[in-house]
């Protein structure tokens, strides 16, 4: 069965997802060939191509930044 949502609908489902810590949920939400592009000059910059792609960028960023904070720092 396929679900047919409006724009508004998918962001709202996608950020009460990741809101409550459901990424399995959240991920869903990404086509198996997103594109995502991250401007700038970081580590982090630059195009990931695919969902795995774009779930290891924000896993990456989430891990990197988790309590608001750079773990680097």
């Amino acid at each position: 069965m396929i679900v047919v949502m409006t724009p508004r609908e998918l962001m709202t489902d996608y950020l009460a997802a990741a809101r409550r810590g459901d990424f399995d949920t959240a991920f869903g939400f990404f086509a198996e060939d997103i594109v995502i592009h991250i401007a700038g000059r970081s580590a982090f910059a630059g195009d990931r191509r695919g969902r795995d792609a774009a779930v290891g960028y924000i896993q990456a960023v989430r891990d990197r930044y988790r309590d608001g904070e750079s773990s680097s720092s």
